[in-house]
């Protein structure tokens, strides 16, 4: 996990799925992935107020997802969106 500055935007990196998942169903502003190769990807996050309170929770099993279901929907999307662009990324 990283953190940068992209433009106007912080934007917070990681490669975690799970918790790219979580933070998206957190509300968290899904800025883009990215394919850097061998099959990984990042996921880059507008870094707003609450998100490393979020990142801590979820660390420490302090912060549960409201839903197993909505949860597991939306670890599948967010893998969906990484396969989307790792074949974006291959075709040029």
């Amino acid at each position: 996990m990283t953190d940068k500055t992209n433009g106007n935007h912080n934007i917070f990196r990681t490669s975690d799925l799970p918790l790219a998942a979580y933070l998206d169903i957190a509300g968290v502003p899904l800025y883009q992935v990215v394919h850097e190769g061998n099959g990984h990807g990042v996921f880059e996050f507008v870094d707003e107020p609450g998100r490393e309170e979020l990142v801590k929770g979820w660390y420490s099993g302090q912060d549960p997802i409201p839903s197993a279901q909505a949860f597991w929907q939306q670890v599948r999307l967010m893998k969906r969106r990484l396969e989307v662009e790792i074949a974006n990324t291959k075709r040029t």
